[in-house]
């Protein structure tokens, strides 16, 4: 069969190149936008799909290539150009310039990586550093979801080890960018110890062949990591075809033509492998070499092969850059390093482009079974409930309350049981916070492993329903806002009902008031029983060690407090350890307590520099109100302005005047008062940074967040406020950071803390210590410090914040929070910097080192937070500032928690009668309150059918009018009207992620201003604007405006997208998303 020219062209390059590409490229990553250019591809995403969760990557990129040359009537060099396109748009620089002829030698690069490879797998954060990767376009983002599925299904580790097997396959300049990410996020000296001379100036690459035999023959971090070590170096054999040159290959290859593709069995039967690196096994022609090479399998138990073009590097009995995960696994497990396992997301790479979509089934680790053993106490305080009661258990922190619970669970179910009831009887166990989750549902999956459980929370995706979890499981771990969530939901068939549950188990009861999810559960559970009396409810069960008392001054505002949460509990009696106190006090170790005052800098110059930058901006608000007639009635706000700057008023001043600001009338003026507020509130908490950590750490914070706003806005639609904002800043710059760099001002508070650390490591090297501060700034800041303080640094400190956060905004993970406690209890990190994530709850045996750091917040937060000192002769220290009434607020906190035991017993001693009158008279009106709330939002959205103008937050031009939304999912709010299209300004999402059938492909800005208005998104093939109500003011017909940060506060309802909707959408090209 004759070819044409073109054609030959494209089947000589392929050939020719075909090892080079399947060994670097993973087909998946360019196939979307090779589809695009020619949808015939689409049906081959199935077979190369497969390929790849067989880990036959290679073999997936061959199969590629060879549907690429069966096209038909496309042009060669058209394909070959798109081709190259595709390589560039998915971030395969490296390869890109290979197959144009620049040839890439990173041999001494890579052996320097194999050295210290040990180190990096188990030194590196992963997601300290995977922000720095993405800036500097080291992985795409395909790589960053696959390294990032990698850190949920398997730990930490394993996903720094898929990094760094990905990163000399991105860029040619790969090293020095790696290395340049490392040092800018806190991993100076990981880089000292590989390249010493990296920054020094003399060039990265001077004495490399001398470094290496040094580190071989004598480093002894190494050592371990370098047995039987040998390079050879393979020498071209061709130097002109290195340079360029076209030369002749002659492929050969074992199985000729093109490789068939794995059936169905084969994939089932490799599906728990799916997630294992790249093993190679082709029979393929190197580039470069006139002769056949076969490249052989890689036996993973063997000894195991690096190769890249020009340099073999064999190691035997450890790690390597192309290692197998099973095998990292395998020394993991003998290091009894957690590698924590999670539920996955789904793969959904080619759902648009393939009609299936077959998704990885990954079940819970096998747990060994425990037996329940109770002690005395622990019976008393499940007694009542094990009777049937509604029951609030109050125990001290460490009393193993969990234990009671399990208890109580197991009577329950075990009746069910015995009567034949087994699968009608359900447990729902309440957890405020998403790692007690896993916690807490480890400790049924041990200890009732006879019956069936399942955890459920937030950071999961492609959950079932609740109602579903709830009918195939006796027990459901959750976090309450997902019962919530459930119990509201509009769908019938999603919605969940408190009838199928028989007992209800809340964690850390104490929050159940005001707004949170437990009252929203329980206030439903209280209507449910007066409006549908004959309907069934679970028993109710509370678990605390600190009931509080409220905004009580004295013991009878403390007795109707605890009666209030009595009544929303619906609790029939407070079971507390009455007589077996004894054995209670044997078994729960009470740590010493200190409170260490110290006092602040003698001199802050840095402080002062700030504090005169706050004062001109607010001096620039009064001028701006001054010159505006309407807005003079922020003068009053601007008059409460409290004259303590970084205290707790100012930050609440800042905070309250956000809502008078947003909802002026003239866009300018609020687009300039705005922008002030905005950068007082970064200065304010630079301010809170530099009271309670280093003048550097404050500076770090400031360039993060201001300098931000100098390069990644456009400057011509900056309004002149906005320039002299920046322009200030960058003026006092230089003093700042000479300030910050000057050892004249040592923050007294850390040399305190520096000493107490100090002193209990000499006393017991095996401390375990958590530091509670009071923002997740602090935690980095504090971090910082003792990384790089060198008395302290082998102390290994780590955060431990909440997942209410971005990983940017220093948020974190389930997975990355469990890695931290197991990496904690085994010894690794010595120290941990923690909000209040970590004050209630979590069981933390070997911790026996407390302090609170310049922070001070109620009773029972001192209660929990000084239970988190479980190990015997425990220390719990208050380091308080003096001046600050921290200590004073501290004894206040002792005295309350005397005044609520006292409480307690006064409610144990009312007598039935009195009792139950007093909890059903506040459930009563608590329920009067509940009905009228929801009457008056009901009757503010029916009536409200007037339309609004959502417009612009910062530049108030019109962007469309309520009518123009639809819901979809019930949550999604996305605009239908064609003409909106033309307001907006559309950027490539840096996340291209996939969540709940969207797929986000671009950021939304307004065309007018630049602001953010929310994402452009993909759902059954439509292109929709998704927006964020807090970008928008809503203005009625009367000109009234409406600032609502949440969808669920608009004033007017949005219908879901309809039937004639889709249709409209569809046939409209400027919502046809295409193939």
């Amino acid at each position: 069969m004759e070819v044409d020219g073109e054609e030959f062209l494209l089947q000589s390059f392929i050939n020719n190149f075909r090892y080079l590409i399947a060994k670097n490229l993973k087909a998946s990553h360019i196939l979307p936008f090779m589809i695009q250019c020619y949808p015939a591809l689409g049906q081959s995403a199935k077979g190369i799909k497969r390929f790849e969760k067989l880990n036959q990557n290679a073999e997936a990129t061959e199969f590629f290539l060879d549907e690429l040359l069966d096209l038909d009537g496309e042009s060669g060099l058209r394909i070959h150009s798109n081709f190259m396109l595709a390589l560039k748009d998915g971030g395969y620089d490296k390869l890109w310039n290979m197959l144009n002829g620049s040839i890439i030698d990173d041999k001494q690069q890579l052996v320097l990586i194999n050295l210290f490879f040990k180190s990096l797998v188990e030194e590196i954060n992963l997601m300290d550093i995977l922000p720095k990767l993405i800036e500097n376009n080291m992985i795409n983002q395909s790589d960053r979801e696959e390294i990032l599925a990698e850190e949920r299904i398997r730990g930490n580790q394993a996903a720094v080890l898929s990094m760094i097997i990905v990163l000399p396959e991105r860029q040619t300049k790969w090293f020095n960018l790696f290395l340049d990410s490392l040092y800018h996020t806190r991993y100076e000296e990981l880089v000292k110890k590989i390249d010493p001379d990296f920054y020094s100036g003399k060039g990265i690459y001077d004495k490399v062949g001398d470094k290496i035999k040094k580190l071989g023959a004598s480093n002894d971090e190494c050592s371990s990591d370098t047995r039987s070590f040998r390079m050879d170096v393979a020498e071209p054999k061709n130097e002109e075809n290195l340079a360029g040159v076209e030369p002749d290959i002659i492929v050969t290859s074992s199985t000729p033509g093109k490789r068939d593709i794995p059936d169905a069995a084969a994939f089932s039967d490799h599906e728990e492998e799916s997630r294992e690196c790249d093993t190679r096994n082709s029979s393929q022609r190197v580039p470069g070499d006139h002769q056949t090479t076969t490249v052989k399998t890689i036996d993973p138990d063997s000894q195991m092969d690096l190769e890249t073009d020009d340099v073999t590097i064999n190691r035997q009995n450890d790690l390597s850059l192309n290692t197998d995960i099973k095998t990292h696994e395998k020394e993991v497990k003998e290091k009894n390093i957690p590698v924590t396992p999670t539920e996955p997301d789904s793969e959904k790479i080619f759902d648009d482009a393939i009609n299936s979509n077959e998704e990885m089934d990954i079940k819970m680790p096998e747990v060994e079974h425990k037996e329940l053993e109770m002690r005395n106490y622990q019976l008393e305080l499940a007694h009542p409930a094990i009777n049937g009661k509604n029951t609030i258990i109050c125990a001290p922190t460490g009393s193993g309350k969990t234990h009671v619970a399990l208890k109580i669970a197991k009577n329950h179910l075990d009746k069910g049981k015995r009567s034949g009831n087994k699968g009608f009887d359900k447990v729902i166990f309440l957890v405020n916070k998403v790692p007690l989750a896993k916690q807490q549902h480890d400790m049924f999956r041990q200890y009732l492993s006879d019956y069936d459980s399942v955890m459920v929370h937030g950071e999961q995706k492609d959950t079932p329903p609740l109602k579903i979890n709830m009918a195939k499981n006796d027990i459901v771990v959750l976090t309450a806002q997902i019962l919530v969530d459930a119990l509201n939901a509009e769908d019938e068939k999603e919605r969940a009902s408190l009838s199928q549950a028989t007992l209800m188990i809340f964690d850390e009861c104490h929050h159940t008031n005001k707004g949170h999810p437990y009252n929203q559960i329980m206030g439903l559970y209280l209507d449910e029983r007066v409006d549908h009396p004959k309907n069934p409810l679970p028993q109710v069960v509370g678990l605390t060690a600190s009931l509080g008392v409220g905004k009580a001054k004295n013991i009878k505002e403390a007795q109707r407090h605890i009666l209030t949460l009595c009544a929303n509990l619906d609790a029939d009696c407070i079971s507390t350890v009455n007589k077996a106190l004894g054995e209670l006090m044997d078994h729960v170790n009470v740590p010493n307590r200190e409170v260490k005052t110290v006092p602040s800098r003698d001199r802050d110059p840095f402080k002062s520099a700030i504090e005169d930058i706050i004062r001109q901006i607010e001096k620039k608000m009064k001028t701006i109100v001054d010159m505006n007639e309407e807005v003079k009635h922020l003068d009053t706000v601007l008059g409460t302005c409290p004259p303590q700057k970084g205290s707790d008023p100012y930050t609440q001043w800042i905070s309250q005047l956000n809502k008078p600001i947003v909802q002026l009338p003239d866009p300018k003026v609020r687009r300039r008062l705005k922008a002030c507020r905005n950068y007082l509130k970064e200065y304010n908490v630079a301010l809170i940074i530099n009271n309670d950590s280093r003048m550097k750490d404050a500076l770090n914070h400031l360039n993060q967040e201001l300098i931000k706003n100098v390069t990644h806005v456009d400057q011509t639609h900056l309004v002149d406020t906005e320039k002299w904002l920046q322009q200030l800043f960058q003026e006092k710059l230089p003093i700042l950071t000479k300030l910050s760099s000057s050892t004249d001002y040592p923050n007294p508070k850390l040399e305190t803390l520096k000493a107490l650390l100090l002193e209990a490591y000499r006393v017991n090297s095996n401390t375990r210590g958590i530091i509670f501060v009071k923002t997740r700034d602090l935690t980095v800041a504090i971090q910082s410090w003792i990384k790089e303080t060198p008395a302290l640094k082998h102390l290994n400190p780590e955060r431990l914040t909440g997942a209410g956060a971005s990983v940017e905004a220093s948020g974190m993970t389930l997975t990355h929070q469990v890695d931290v406690l197991e990496y904690f209890k085994g010894g690794k990190h010595k120290v941990i910097i923690a909000t209040s994530v970590a004050e209630e709850g979590l069981d933390i045996q070997a911790c026996n080192l407390v302090i609170k750091y310049v922070h001070v917040t109620n009773e029972i937060a001192m209660v929990q937070s000084r239970g988190r000192a479980r190990a015997t002769n425990a220390k719990f220290l208050l380091l308080a500032e003096s001046g600050k009434g921290t200590a004073e607020k501290e004894r206040l906190n002792i005295f309350r928690e005397e005044m609520m035991n006292r409480a307690i017993k006064l409610v144990q001693q009312m007598q039935g009668a009195e009792y139950k009158e007093a909890r059903d008279k506040m459930q009563f009106e608590a329920k009067m309150e509940r009905s009228l709330a929801a009457r008056a939002k009901k009757q503010h959205r029916l009536t409200s059918e007037e339309e609004y103008e959502l417009r612009c937050l910062r530049c108030d031009v019109l962007a469309c009018i309520s009518r123009d939304f639809r819901t979809i999912q019930k949550s999604h709010h996305v605009v239908v009207d064609p003409e909106f299209k033309e307001k907006t300004e559309v950027m490539p999402h840096p996340r291209p992620v996939k969540y709940d059938d969207f797929q986000k492909t671009g950021k939304l800005f307004c065309k007018a201003c630049k602001y953010d208005w929310g994402i452009e998104a993909i759902y059954k093939k439509a292109k929709l604007p998704v927006l964020k109500l807090d970008s928008f003011i809503l203005v009625d017909i009367r000109e009234n405006r409406l600032h609502c940060k949440k969808w669920k506060d608009a004033p007017f309802q949005t219908p879901e997208v309809g039937i004639d909707d889709w249709q409209m959408l569809l046939n409209s090209p400027i919502f046809w998303a295409g193939q």
